[in-house]
C-alpha cells in the first residue's frame, strides 16, 4: 500500500541548511481512508491539484480529501492499474497505465495504440512540449515520441526502432537541463539525444535505475545501490555514498529540488538527503511508518511529497514458477514469509497463509530441496554477478573490461572464480547456470540460435539419443 509524506521548509521552498529531520512533515495513510491501493505515480497539474496514480484509477488531491477521477461517457482507460501521469505544458494530463497510454485534453480522452499490451513506466516532456513514453512488456521494450499534430493536439506517436527486445524495457526517462534525454533500461543508462549516444551498463542494477537528476557539470546522476552515481564521459563513479544505515540499500527514486538539494528514495532505508556537501537520512526513527519509498516529488510550492510503502507489518508469500536457490534466499531476505510454488494445491495454499498470519516462515519442498543442495556452495561476489551478466549477454572479456572500468586481467580472474564457485564447464554453462538459479535474470541471455542445442545439452543435463527428441 502507499501513502504521501509531505516535508515542508516554508511557504515557497526548503531550506538547504536544515537536515531532512529537521523539517515538518505530514501523512496521509491508506489506513485513514487516503486511498484503497498502492500509488504508483504522482503529478500536479496546473490548478494546484496532486493526481495520484493507482490500483483503481486515478485519484484528485486537494490537500485534504482523494477524490477519484471518472473517465468521459463511453470511454474508459486502457486498465484501471494507472502506473505513470504527467501534466503537460498544454493542459494535457498524460496517463500511462498497466496496458496502455492515454492522455485527457478539454473532456476528451484518447489512446495511443502504439503502447497496446505495454505497461508505461515513465513519462516526460522535453524542452520542445514532445512526449517521451518509456514501457515495457515481457521480453520488449518501447521508446516512443509524441509531437503535437496540426490540430495543436498530440499526433501520433513515433518509436524508437533500437529500443525493442529482452532487457530493453525502459524503467526511466529524464532530460536534463542541458537538453538530453536520458534513457534507462534494464540493462543500462542512454543519453540518446541530441548528437551521438552513449551508453552505461548498470549490471549491478537487475531491475533498472528508476531516478535521474542533474548534475551541476556534464554527464547525469543516478541512484544506484548504495549511493548516488555520477554518469558521464563513458565512466560511472561514486560521488555520494549513503550514510552507513543504507548502504546495502538499493535506490528507488532521485530528485534535485529547486535550491540545489538532492532527494533519494531507497528500498528500505527510507530517505536519503544530499545537501550542502553532506549527507543525511530521514527513516522510521524519525517517524516514517515505512522505509520503502516509491516516488518523490517537488510541487509548486516547493514541497517535497514522497509516496512510501505502508503497512511495514504485512506478510509477504511469494508464488512462482521458479526454485532457484539464490531467487528464494533474495526472497526471504528482503522480507518474504514464504516461497511457494504455483503448482501448491488451493489446500496446501490456504494453510500456508494461515501459518504465515500465525508468524511461522515456509517454504516449498522444491525450493528447500535447491538450498539444501547449494547450502555451502560459496557465493559469487557482486563483482563477479556483474560479469556473469555480461557474459550471458555474450560479451567477451575484453568487451566486458570495458564496460566494467577494469582490466581484462581482472575480468579473467572473475571469470576463473565463477566457473569454480558454480561448477561451470565453461561461460556459457556458467550462464545458464546462473539463470536456473536466479543469480542472474533471463533477460541477461544473448545466445546464437546456432547454439542453443548445446545451451539446452549443458545447462539441464545429457541430451537425448537420437530419435528421442523433437525436431527444431
Amino acid at each position: 500500500m502507499g501513502a504521501l509524506l509531505a516535508c515542508c521548509g516554508s511557504a515557497f521552498a526548503l531550506n538547504p541548511a536544515l537536515d531532512v529531520s529537521q523539517y515538518a512533515h505530514t501523512a496521509w495513510r491508506n489506513r485513514d481512508g487516503f486511498a484503497r491501493s498502492e500509488i504508483d505515480g504522482i503529478t500536479q497539474t496546473a490548478d494546484g491539484y496532486l493526481w495520484l496514480a493507482t490500483e483503481f484509477g486515478m485519484l484528485r488531491f486537494d490537500g485534504v480529501r482523494t477524490a477519484p477521477w471518472q473517465p468521459p461517457p463511453g470511454q474508459r482507460l486502457p486498465s484501471d492499474r494507472v502506473r505513470k501521469l504527467l501534466a503537460a505544458r498544454d493542459g494535457a494530463l498524460w496517463i500511462g497505465t498497466a496496458n496502455g497510454l492515454a492522455s485527457w485534453k478539454n473532456g476528451k480522452l484518447r489512446e495511443y495504440p502504439e503502447f497496446a499490451g505495454f505497461s508505461i513506466m515513465s513519462l516526460v516532456e522535453d524542452h520542445v512540449g514532445a512526449i517521451w513514453a518509456g514501457a515495457y512488456r515481457t521480453n520488449d521494450g518501447k521508446l516512443c515520441e509524441i509531437r503535437d499534430g496540426n490540430d495543436g493536439n498530440a499526433g501520433n506517436a513515433r518509436c524508437e526502432p533500437e529500443i525493442h527486445g529482452p532487457g530493453q524495457g525502459v524503467t526511466s526517462l529524464h532530460e536534463d537541463s542541458r537538453g538530453n534525454l536520458w534513457v534507462a533500461t534494464f540493462k543500462g543508462v542512454w543519453r540518446w539525444k541530441p548528437g551521438e549516444r552513449e551508453y552505461y551498463p548498470t549490471p549491478d542494477e537487475p531491475n533498472g535505475i528508476r531516478g535521474f537528476a542533474d548534475s551541476p557539470d556534464r554527464g547525469i546522476l543516478i541512484v544506484a545501490p548504495g549511493a548516488v552515481r555520477h554518469l558521464s564521459g563513458g565512466k560511472s563513479t561514486i560521488v555520494w555514498p549513503f550514510p552507513d544505515a543504507a548502504r546495502a540499500s538499493r535506490g528507488t527514486r532521485l530528485l534535485r529540488d529547486r535550491d540545489g538539494g538532492l532527494w533519494g528514495g531507497t528500498v528500505n532505508a527510507g530517505i536519503v538527503h544530499v545537501h550542502n556537501g553532506r549527507t543525511d537520512l530521514f527513516d522510521e526513527t524519525d517517524g516514517l511508518s515505512s522505509n520503502f519509498i516509491t516516488q518523490i516529488f517537488e510541487d509548486r510550492e516547493g514541497n517535497i511529497v514522497a509516496i512510501r510503502g505502508e503497512f511495514p507489518e504485512a506478510r509477504i508469500i511469494v508464488l512462482t514458477t521458479y526454485t532457484g536457490d539464490v531467487q528464494v534466499l533474495r526472497a526471504m531476505q528482503v522480507g518474504a514469509r514464504a516461497y511457494l510454488l504455483k503448482s501448491l494445491l488451493d489446500k496446501e495454499l490456504l494453510e500456508t497463509i494461515r501459518a504465515v498470519h500465525a508468524g511461522k516462515k515456509s517454504i516449498s519442498p522444491e525450493a528447500s530441496w535447491e538450498l539444501a543442495e547449494h547450502a555451502t556452495d560459496e557465493l559469487l561476489t557482486p563483482a563477479e554477478v556483474a560479469v556473469l551478466r555480461l557474459i550471458a549477454a555474450g560479451n567477451a572479456n575484453k568487451e566486458i573490461a570495458a564496460q566494467l572500468s577494469v582490466s581484462e586481467e581482472t575480468v579473467k580472474g572473475r571469470v576463473k572464480n565463477i566457473l569454480s564457485k558454480l561448477g561451470a564447464n565453461d561461460r556459457t554453462h556458467a550462464a545458464m547456470i546462473g539463470i536456473r538459479r536466479g543469480i542472474i535474470e533471463p533477460w541477461c541471455l544473448t545466445v546464437p540460435l546456432s547454439l542453443e542445442r548445446v545451451v539446452l545439452h549443458t545447462a539441464f543435463g545429457a541430451w537425448p539419443a537420437s530419435g528421442n527428441h523433437r525436431r527444431w
